[in-house]
């Protein structure tokens, strides 16, 4: 495997460790079977994974489970549910180059956004979710319509974080502890 454990001999037992490397060992075959480089570590607590195929356009994949260990120690935790509440962080993160469009913001929407959108003319709420707000221009429609509708999964169950195309570059950022790549397979198709 490509993707590293650096857990403990004593924690190879624990549930926790075996999903994680469960999720690890998934990633890594979906990339390697589209011959995509993958690279990554995990352990007991935390993953981190990036692959990099071409479907046929170039992506990286990255997903990331980090927790809180601000507290100096890390507690013994019983239950799934005491896990999934020390848990501080689960980020998917899809990216490809995407040309012929300017740029494109979409993000959960904050209590100042209200000035937002009465001061900036490109600024709308997302008609589908109240809860993002949305940023493009006018020649950015077909592409904006392409992603909420392929995306719009992670819209409505709130697991959508943001979705920026900015030089370039389009970035979407997922709040999640899946893989979702049916839904990722759509994207890319949508944007051949």
């Amino acid at each position: 495997m490509a993707i590293k454990s650096n857990s403990l001999p004593d924690e190879l037992d624990n549930p926790f460790y075996i999903a994680n490397k469960n999720f690890c060992e998934e990633f890594e075959k979906y990339v390697l079977e589209r011959n995509g480089q993958v690279k990554g570590k995990f352990n007991v607590w935390a993953y981190y994974v990036s692959g990099k195929i071409n479907v046929p356009k170039e992506w990286v994949l990255s997903y990331k489970k980090s927790n809180n260990t601000s507290l100096g120690s890390t507690p013994i935790l019983q239950s799934e549910k005491e896990y999934k509440e020390y848990v501080l962080s689960l980020i998917a993160k899809w990216e490809t180059k995407l040309e012929g469009y300017g740029s494109l913001k979409i993000r959960r929407k904050t209590i100042w956004d209200v000035f937002l959108l009465l001061s900036i003319k490109n600024a709308n709420l997302y008609s589908e979710n109240r809860k993002y707000i949305v940023f493009s221009n006018q020649e950015n429609q077909d592409l904006l319509q392409k992603l909420t509708t392929t995306l719009r999964p992670f819209f409505d169950s709130g697991e959508m974080f943001q979705v920026i195309l900015k030089k370039n570059i389009l970035s979407i950022q997922i709040s999640t502890d899946r893989h979702h790549f049916n839904i990722f397979e759509k994207l890319g198709k949508e944007l051949n």
